[in-house]
């Protein structure tokens, strides 16, 4: 509904809530807020991204990273529906029915952007990041220019996941329920592996060595790309 709320991690006691008024018409969902500092940072369906004190909820600085266009309320949606990726002090985000941008977590000047529609968040590391579109391809984009260094147009149409990066792999999932793996140098496939059959809508989440990937039906798995008794 718009609202961003602070607690205090003690008492549970709302500390302040941030409210800025939707579009008529949005995408369902809506993305996690990210830490940077003493900011919390939230994109919203109005296409903005809005950093916040984390004591006060006093706005330190807002940008719009698409603006709507169009005649009718569907052509005019802009959703930041996917979560923020910080890395170092770079924010990258995508937008529905605009661009993917990188954004300075401390000021909020945008670096770069470039057209890409997405409802999902990025994912990536100083070298590259990694956006899925909303037709199913992936992109490698190098993070200081915004030049594409590759796309994948093969799971075109899958509805997959947002994008997660383990080792040299950049993994998603998609609506049949199959975790894609690719390569981070040329995008590639390398290989894939069915996890269940629930589509995969959450981003795969990577902790060390180890990716957990919940399907919709609940079933959560963790895959490691070296067998727990290799190292015995």
């Amino acid at each position: 509904d718009g609202k961003l709320f602070g607690f205090d991690v003690g008492t549970g006691e709302q500390l302040w809530v941030y409210d800025r008024s939707t579009p008529i018409l949005t995408l369902h969902g809506s993305g996690s807020p990210v830490i940077s500092g003493r900011n919390v940072i939230s994109g919203f369906a109005s296409g903005k991204l809005v950093a916040l004190d984390l004591a006060s909820g006093d706005v330190q600085w807002e940008v719009s990273v698409s603006t709507p266009s169009g005649r009718t309320e569907l052509e005019r949606m802009v959703d930041l529906d996917g979560d923020p990726l910080l890395v170092d002090d770079t924010l990258y985000v995508t937008s529905y029915q605009g661009d993917l941008a990188a954004v300075s977590a401390n000021t909020g000047v945008v670096l770069w952007r470039r057209k890409l529609s997405s409802y999902v968040g990025a994912g990536g590391d100083w070298r590259q990041v990694y956006a899925v579109d909303t037709r199913g391809h992936v992109w490698g984009i190098d993070t200081s220019n915004s030049s594409a260094v590759w796309k994948n147009e093969k799971l075109h149409g899958r509805r997959l996941s947002g994008p997660a990066v383990l080792s040299d792999f950049v993994l998603v999932g998609d609506f049949e329920g199959y975790l894609h793996w690719l390569s981070q140098e040329d995008g590639r496939m390398v290989a894939r592996i069915r996890v269940g059959s629930d589509p995969i809508s959450a981003t795969p989440v990577v902790v060390g060595e180890v990716v957990y990937v919940l399907g919709e039906g609940g079933r959560l798995q963790a895959l490691t790309l070296t067998p727990p008794d290799a190292a015995l």
